[in-house]
C-alpha cells in the first residue's frame, strides 16, 4: 500500500536545497451575508491555512459566509483576487 508520509518524505529529502515560499491562503467573506448573488471580498491579506481556518470561523461565527482559497485564485466571476480597498477602482 502507498504511504503518503513515503511521499512527503521523499519529497523533503529530494527538495532540501530547494527553497520554495510558504503557501499562502485568502479567506473569502461574503458581504451579501448569503442573500442574493455573492459578492466575495477578501478579509485580510494572505497568510499560512493554519491562521485561515481560524479566520474562517470566527467570520463564520458572526454569520457571513466563507471560502478559503490559495492566494493566486478567487472564487469571483470577474476573476479580481485581490482587495478591493485601496485598489484605485472604487
Amino acid at each position: 500500500m502507498h504511504d503518503l508520509l513515503d511521499d512527503v518524505k521523499s519529497m523533503t529529502d529530494a527538495n532540501e536545497t530547494d527553497i520554495e515560499p510558504p503557501l499562502l491562503f485568502v479567506v473569502w467573506v461574503d458581504d451579501n451575508m448569503g442573500y442574493g448573488c455573492p459578492n466575495w471580498e477578501w478579509n485580510s491579506p494572505p497568510k499560512p491555512l493554519n491562521c485561515c481556518l481560524a479566520e474562517a470561523r470566527e467570520a463564520r461565527s458572526s454569520g457571513f459566509p466563507t471560502q478559503i482559497w490559495p492566494e493566486t485564485l478567487t472564487p469571483r466571476p470577474d476573476g479580481r483576487n485581490y482587495p478591493y480597498y485601496g485598489d484605485g477602482l472604487d
